[in-house]
């Protein structure tokens, strides 16, 4: 399925014309421009919003060290399960905008490595999984110019781990029948 749908994106990107590309240069570098000040302005949203919260919370503490116990969210957010924040959120547009952006510079032979550099970027910024951004690259139209190297060996997650360890625990822990 993703074969069919790298090759139906080549086809159209081929359609695509240089004057095109031209015409709309400077309609993109606006929208990232407006890309970058969304992300500043979530940045300093999230970071008015801590700011209320930690009052609060001193407030309720009764001006103690109450804030410093709890766990702070992740700042891009996005790992380990957590929601991804406004900002995070911010810069994965902006960097599925270059990426995309990068393809169609390639399909009229322009120079679009720069920008899938900066698209990686703001994925890692974000804190996307590597393997997702991995995945990504790999269906670029221009995947095979990518120095990817090989898959890395996927990591065990924990809830593959415990079935082996219970059924070990199991074997360790046999009740004894009671004797007749």
């Amino acid at each position: 399925a993703q074969a069919a749908t790298t090759a139906a994106t080549r086809e159209a990107l081929a359609k695509v014309k240089a004057a095109d590309v031209e015409a709309a240069q400077p309609h993109m570098e606006a929208a990232h421009a407006w890309y970058k000040k969304a992300h500043a302005a979530a940045l300093a949203f999230e970071a008015e919003r801590k700011a209320e919260a930690d009052a609060r919370q001193q407030k309720e503490a009764g001006g103690g060290e109450a804030g410093a116990t709890q766990p702070e969210p992740a700042a891009n957010g996005g790992a380990g399960g957590e929601p991804m924040t406004l900002a995070a959120h911010s810069q994965v547009l902006y960097g599925n905008s270059l990426y995309e952006w990068s393809q169609v510079l390639a399909a009229v032979g322009q120079e679009w490595r720069g920008l899938l550099d900066d698209a990686v970027a703001c994925f890692k910024d974000a804190g996307c999984a590597e393997a997702d951004i991995r995945a990504a690259l790999k269906n670029h139209t221009q995947a095979d110019q990518l120095d990817l190297g090989p898959d890395p060996e996927p990591e065990p997650q924990p809830e593959q781990q415990q079935p082996a360890a219970a059924a070990a625990a199991a074997q360790q822990h046999k009740p004894v029948p009671p004797e007749a």
